[in-house]
């Protein structure tokens, strides 16, 4: 019997060198760059259970980014652990060399980062990838807690591996690391392989790979090549990597799972006379050993034992990975465990094999107490009867302990390295071909590597969105690197500057990124919106009337006014020949508010604001003015009236007013009383309509009218009105018995105003 320090005198100490002295850093940047756990000052703080946050990794893309299954529980600055569960080639065939390692690939990268950034699903790592990644091989994020000082109070463990998270357990102090309970990721690691029932044939099976077939041999167990190789090449006495294999018929013991040492052999199948070939080809093979300086990998499952009775079992889990960094570790007696799982006790049918230990990783500057770290492999679950022989389960492989440097020699830490003893028949107590898992190892100067170089690249900006009318242009304002490109390059003056002038004949989003290809940007967009320009009319009449008398004068426009936001107007008039009164009776659909009086000057501004989201064609505002005797006979009231917004791509067409006073002739005064009523074409009624319609209207002044009809071709047709006509309101029929069917047009003149609308004739 050896003793543990014996016993790690034995094992060769693989050693690494260049990966770099990294893990100095690491304390360093979780320092100045993360929180430390809250906690009372001085106080350590208390932790247990799962300390560890996981998901899955889906895709990697550039400038350190990596798209996750859920983001939800992580957050920047967050320190994490990248790790590739699988992903390893091994020999396929059916052929004794079957699941042999031929490329490790990327399975056990790993490394410490630390986010930058999230957007939905996408986090944004901080500093650059050291390693190469493989999706298929199960990649995981791993959130890493950080402390100052840490008491252990509870069992501290991971979430079991369930096929894309998980098995491990990895945080980093400080401080100092307090054990007053054990750290545990025992039998987290890969499955141990579920028994499946069968039935028995009258030979010993020595498949090493096959589709599963319950009644020739159970399940592999699960390793970093998976369960074997697709289709469904899970069956057979062949180990996949590190997994066991499963026990032949008739009713052979599962293969152990191996991590640096191998695992054992399951135990002999029943023999009878009956049956052909070799009993110890039905054997379940050990998983195959793994000893990679500088990869970290949980323990393989083992395989399951061949079941034609219902009381076969499966293999044990494989143990998981443990990673602490730490100033010091004071064990008080308490261990830190990633041992593999033992597999249960069978009757009548085969037993399963039992799992490889996993790996415990130390970055630890000094030990105390008395600390036991234990990675064994686990114990093959036992077989037989009292009437018949069976398959035994064979051990587990021991797994990997390594340290930042040299092993230490203290005497308070022991380590566990032992592989798994096999199980036993139940009747006589032998291995019945049953063999028991091969020890694990130390590695030294195995540092977990952790990334700083910071990603060098340029977070670009594009600038806000914004709106031009049809034929506008808008200039763009991009900045965050000191060359950039745009596309596309419709519309742009140009594509390699900062500010293009933006020209689109339609709503375009334009994308700007770094113009260095070497270099690794964000990128950002701008849309610019091009709107269709709108036109807008808007008049004041002419009006005659007498000094002294008082007129509302209304602002009347037509014309599609939606989406202005408001208007403006600002109108001249002459200070000697008239007064202004101000607003008067407020029209509906607007708000109107006085912006500008200046009356020594004959300027007056409003503001309209609409109090729907579509404005309500027709009169936008009253405004009053008392009229007096002054030299001038007429006043002129030019105005302008725009949309401040110049995104409402809204042009006005304003047609100004004039009033005219009636002078006064001796003894004789001519009063006109002032007209306020306003121009409307309404329209014709019925429309379309059969043979005779009524054109309706209303004139604001007296003057001379005119009202014809057009046919399609513009040919006038019918005069319906030819006369002065006083203000008011009026309606003319046509009678278009003698005219075709089709569509007509119809156009009034009163004076200045005109208007024309169409109808159809139906016959």
């Amino acid at each position: 019997m050896h003793t543990f320090a014996e016993r790690i005198r034995s094992h060769t100490i693989s050693r690494r060198n260049n990966l770099g002295n990294l893990m100095a850093s690491i304390l360093r940047i979780a320092l100045l760059l993360l929180f430390v756990a809250a906690s009372a000052p001085g106080q350590p703080v208390p932790i247990q259970g799962i300390v560890n946050t996981y998901t899955s990794v889906r895709s990697f893309g550039s400038c350190g980014s990596l798209v996750v299954g859920d983001a939800s529980r992580f957050s920047p600055g967050d320190l994490v652990l990248i790790i590739q569960m699988q992903g390893a080639t091994i020999v396929p065939e059916n052929i004794p060399a079957y699941g042999t390692i031929t490329d490790i690939g990327d399975a056990g990268n790993h490394e410490l980062n630390r986010i930058a950034s999230i957007n939905g699903n996408t986090i944004h790592l901080a500093f650059a990838l050291q390693f190469s990644y493989t999706i298929a091989g199960r990649v995981q994020l791993v959130r890493v807690p950080e402390y100052a000082d840490v008491d252990v109070a509870g069992t501290v463990t991971c979430a079991p591996w369930n096929g894309e998270t998980g098995g491990v357990l990895a945080f980093v102090a400080s401080g100092t690391v307090t054990l007053h309970a054990s750290i545990d990721a025992g039998g987290t690691g890969f499955h141990g392989s579920d028994v499946v029932q069968g039935t028995y044939v009258p030979y010993y099976e020595g498949a090493y790979a096959g589709p599963l077939n319950a009644d020739r041999y159970g399940k592999k167990g699960e390793g970093i090549a998976g369960y074997g190789l697709p289709p469904d090449m899970y069956g057979g006495r062949g180990a996949p990597a590190n997994g066991g294999g499963g026990g032949g018929n008739h009713n052979a013991g599962g293969g152990g799972g191996s991590s640096a040492g191998c695992g054992g052999f399951g135990g002999k199948p029943f023999q009878s006379s009956m049956y052909s070939g070799t009993p110890s080809d039905a054997q379940g093979q050990g998983g195959h050993p793994l000893n990679v300086p500088g990869r970290v990998f949980m323990g393989g499952g083992g395989g399951a034992g061949h079941d034609n009775n219902h009381v076969g079992t499966g293999g044990g889990n494989g143990g998981g990975i443990v990673l602490i960094e730490a100033a010091a570790l004071n064990g008080t007696g308490w261990s830190i465990g990633a041992a593999g799982d033992d597999s249960r006790t069978a009757q009548y049918d085969g037993a399963g094999g039992a799992g490889g230990g996993g790996s415990i990783l130390l970055n630890v500057g000094s030990y105390s107490g008395t600390l036991a770290a234990d990675v064994r492999g686990g114990a093959g679950g036992g077989a037989g009867s009292t009437s018949q022989d069976a398959g035994p389960g064979g051990g587990g492989g021991g797994g990997v302990i390594a340290f930042a440097g040299a092993a230490p020699a203290s005497a308070a830490l022991s380590l566990a390295l032992a592989g798994g003893r096999p199980g036993t028949d139940l009747r006589d107590g032998t291995a019945y071909g049953a063999t028991t898992g091969c020890d694990g190892a130390v590695q030294e100067n195995v540092r977990t590597v952790r990334d700083t170089v910071p990603i060098a690249g340029y977070n670009v900006v594009a600038g806000p969105d914004t709106v031009i009318c049809e034929g506008g242009s808008a200039q763009l304002n991009a900045q965050g690197a000191p060359a950039l490109h745009w596309s596309p390059s419709a519309g742009l003056s140009c594509t390699e500057c900062p500010n293009p002038i933006a020209s689109p004949s339609a709503t375009t989003t334009y994308h700007v990124t770094s113009g260095d290809p070497g270099s690794c940007s964000t990128d950002d967009s701008v849309t610019v919106t091009v709107r269709s320009a709108r036109r807008l009319h808007a008049e004041i009449g002419r009006y005659h009337a007498a000094p002294g008398r008082t007129l509302t004068l209304p602002i009347v426009y037509s014309g599609d006014a939606s989406g202005t936001g408001a208007l403006e107007m600002t109108l001249r008039y002459d200070p000697k020949s008239v007064h202004l009164d101000g607003l008067g009776p407020m029209p509906g659909g607007w708000l109107v508010s006085e912006i500008l009086n200046d009356r020594a000057a004959g300027v007056y501004g409003i503001r309209a604001v609409p109090l729907g989201t579509t404005p309500i064609a027709g009169t936008l505002a009253n405004i009053v003015f008392t009229l007096y005797l002054a030299s001038s006979d007429s006043i002129d009231l030019p105005f302008a009236l725009s949309a401040p917004d110049p995104a409402a791509c809204l042009e006005v067409t304003a047609l100004p007013g004039r009033i005219v006073l009636d002078s006064i002739c001796g003894l004789h005064l001519r009063l006109i009383a002032p007209l306020l009523g306003s121009y409307a074409l309404d329209g014709n009624r019925p429309n379309p309509f059969n043979p005779t319609t009524e054109i309706h209207f209303s004139l604001g002044l007296d003057g001379p009218t005119t009202l014809v009809v057009y046919d399609a071709s513009g040919r006038a047709v019918a005069t319906l009105v030819h006369e002065d006509l006083a203000a008011g309101r009026y309606s003319v029929q046509w009678d278009a018995g003698g005219y075709p069917s089709g569509v007509y047009r119809y156009r009034i003149v009163s004076g200045t105003w005109s208007r024309e609308g169409s109808m159809v004739l139906m016959k």
